[in-house]
């Protein structure tokens, strides 16, 4: 036995070099397009928006129509704004109560 391991002089073929799959180009055509939001429909939504009450239902409503996804997509995070701003407004008055009560009470000693 020689200290060489002995080798098959025809190894396995490879397979073919494949390559990677090319993206696919979509084209937007009218009929792949969402419908678009004309500046009078932008108007009336800031409108709603500067009425206070009225714009926490105008954005519920344009947040559920579906017939304009980038209408309701920003209604969904004008949503988020402003349960965020309600949060941090309920958790500023809080600490702010809560301090002033220790303060008053530090006073009265």
């Amino acid at each position: 036995m020689t200290q060489y391991q002995q080798y098959p002089q025809n190894p396995a073929p490879q397979p073919p070099y494949s390559y990677p799959p090319q993206q696919q180009v979509v084209v937007q055509t009218a009929s792949n397009m969402s419908p678009t939001v004309t500046i009078g429909d932008w108007l009336v939504f800031f409108i709603l928006q500067l009425i206070p009450g009225v714009n926490l239902i105008a954005m519920i409503v344009y947040a559920c129509d579906s017939s304009k996804p980038s209408r309701a997509n920003f209604a969904k995070l004008q949503l988020i704004l402003i349960i965020l701003g309600i949060l941090l407004g309920v958790v500023f008055f809080v600490l702010l109560g809560a301090g002033l009560a220790g303060f008053a009470a530090h006073e009265a000693w």
